[in-house]
């Protein structure tokens, strides 16, 4: 096809580079096309919460060294003084919330609910309701249980310094593990490139407050004031949610997703580095103020069922919730192929219209329409005129053979030469045709009249 326009060069050179652009840039290279994707592959999660600690007794110099076992002989707690906490009665400091209450120092058995699975509930508020019951069983109806007796409230001290720790592992077809202590881990920054977490020992003492994770033999270790100040989230701000109450006193949502990768975009220029195929997981945060912070529990001395006294410990805190999966990428030559075949069916149907549309918009194509439609329009006229010559030639056999009967019937004539018409060749007639209207029908009847006396 030859085109005389810019313009159809141009989108016929257009469609072609997109087509060309999206199958090779985007698909093949930028979603490894080449690649098939394993979403459903599963990973093992296991989190828990741990206090700040120390593993050099009080008064001693700290050595370098990981977070320590809180469950171990040679393992102390590093919490800050409750009168350095503004939110605690012991503290003179100014607080910007709502209330000051009496801060409380507790383990991560007192303090965390749920452990050992992917959810946990860090304890920052808790509620001691004293209850007494004034419903005894023999009596038919009981419109009220238990009376409350005495409430008390408490602060958990010091829980932006606490660490919760993440211990996952993953196993695809035995051939791609990963685990926090094998694989490199990184946490999603909202505003700039992701966080590399580093090994634990390798942090020095007095920077691991600054540290957002950092990752050893027993998992990932989370920083929970940083996440929070990482997610622009302070504990003494108000809930959006509840009147008159700190995100302190009802709690939030911290959820986590825990993603397994072997792939990125653009995975193919990773053979030049070597990193091609290199597995990693991310985790990704959002923290979310809602309703459902709270967990209940009863304690009671008593062997008795129901229990004449008991006491009920409501717990508000940090909703800590980590899904976790997998995408684990595989080279296949059929995947690679069933891209090749989209594109080659593409290119065919693509270029076929462009080509069908330019060629009836452009000038040639109109051009050529033209004389297609003129080279019709003669040939109609053609065959026209040559169907009306054959009706003329057809007219004058029917004309002379009615002509030589009426002779024979006259004259007697039997001699089948006497005319002979039935062999004369449309072309002689037609070179003739001129020279029709030199004789007259007398004379013509007079030629046949002496061809019949010899």
């Amino acid at each position: 096809v030859v085109f005389r326009s810019k313009k159809a060069v141009l989108t016929y050179w257009s469609i072609l580079i997109f087509l060309i652009g999206y199958f090779v840039f985007y698909k093949l290279l930028y979603q490894n096309g080449y690649m098939i994707i394993h979403d459903e592959v599963h990973v093992a999660v296991h989190v828990q919460a741990q206090r700040p600690s120390k593993k050099t007794p009080p008064g001693q110099e700290e050595v370098p060294q990981a977070l320590c076992d809180l469950t171990s002989d040679h393992c102390w707690s590093n919490f800050s003084k409750s009168n350095e906490l503004p939110y605690c009665n012991q503290s003179s400091l100014e607080y910007s919330g709502k209330q000051k209450l009496q801060c409380v120092f507790v383990d991560s058995v007192s303090a965390v609910e749920g452990m050992g699975g992917d959810n946990i509930l860090l304890t920052t508020f808790f509620k001691e309701v004293d209850q007494l019951r004034v419903c005894e069983p023999k009596e038919s109806e009981c419109p009220v249980l238990y009376a409350n007796k005495a409430t008390s409230k408490f602060y958990v001290a010091d829980i932006e310094r606490w660490w919760v720790w993440v211990h996952h592992r993953m196993s695809f077809k035995g051939k791609v593990k990963g685990s926090a202590c094998r694989t490199q881990g990184y946490v999603t920054m909202p505003d700039s490139e992701p966080y590399r977490m580093p090994d634990c020992a390798e942090v020095p003492i007095g920077k691991r407050e600054d540290m957002l994770a950092c990752s050893d033999s027993h998992g990932d270790h989370l920083h929970v004031g940083n996440l929070l100040k990482m997610l622009n989230i302070s504990l003494d701000s108000d809930d959006p949610e509840v009147p008159n109450k700190t995100l302190r006193e009802t709690g939030i949502l911290l959820g986590a997703s825990l993603t397994y990768s072997n792939h990125e975009n653009f995975e193919l220029l990773r053979l030049f580095s070597g990193q091609f195929g290199h597995l990693t997981y991310s985790y990704s945060f959002a923290a979310i103020a809602d309703d459902f912070n709270s967990r209940d529990s009863l304690r009671t001395n008593e062997l008795v069922y129901p229990a004449a006294s008991r006491l009920r410990l409501v717990k508000f805190g940090i909703n800590v919730d980590i899904a976790a999966r997998a995408s684990i990428a595989e080279p296949r030559i059929s995947a690679f192929l069933l891209v090749m075949a989209q594109a080659s069916f593409v290119f065919v149907v693509g270029i076929t219209f462009t080509d069908f549309l330019l060629t009836r918009t452009s000038y040639a194509g109109k051009h050529q329409s033209k004389l297609n439609d003129t080279y019709m329009h003669e040939y109609s006229v053609d065959i026209d005129a040559l169907c009306d010559r054959k009706r003329k030639y057809m007219a004058r056999i029917r004309e002379k053979s009615r002509e030589h009967d009426h002779i024979l019937q006259k004259h007697g004539a039997s001699d089948p030469d006497v005319l002979d018409v039935s062999d004369s060749d449309p072309s002689d007639e037609d070179e003739e045709e001129d020279k029709s209207d030199e004789s007259s029908p007398s004379q013509r009847t007079y030629q046949v009249l002496s061809a019949g006396r010899r």
